[in-house]
């Protein structure tokens, strides 16, 4: 059985505030975090160098690519990773697109930690402490 701490986590959020209280918070719970980047050069990066095993990813980022397009790319290389989309865009279309992805989430925000959470544990069958 996985622990918490096996799980290493990706945030790409183009607001930094949000992102690092997102790494924070996880962190708090016993998850691995990897750096929170913005833009899809260094998140690509990061992936590559990191290899994380779980992508929180919003869909509006600082690049003129969006988080649907970097998870795309980002399937490419590694298939199977699960991606948990957290964007503040309920627009249909926007989700369908996402939902193309078939990601483990899409979460509207402002999300919950607690949902967040346990989105994580169910996915990876974590017993919550």
């Amino acid at each position: 059985m996985k622990k918490k701490s096996d799980i290493k986590i990706l945030i790409v959020e183009d607001e930094a505030i949000t992102g690092l209280l997102l790494k924070k918070e996880l962190a708090e719970q016993g998850y691995t975090l990897c750096s929170v980047t913005s833009n899809y050069d260094k998140a690509l990066a990061e992936f590559q160098k990191e290899h994380p095993n779980l992508l929180i990813m919003d869909i509006q980022l600082t690049s003129d690519i969006d988080g649907i397009e970097l998870s795309r790319e980002i399937r490419k290389f590694n298939p199977e990773i699960p991606i948990i989309f957290v964007t503040g865009y309920a627009e249909t279309d926007i989700k369908s697109r996402a939902l193309e992805l078939k990601p483990v989430s899409y979460l509207v925000k402002p999300i919950k930690t607690a949902i967040l959470i346990s989105t994580i544990n169910e996915h990876f069958k974590l017993v919550p402490i």
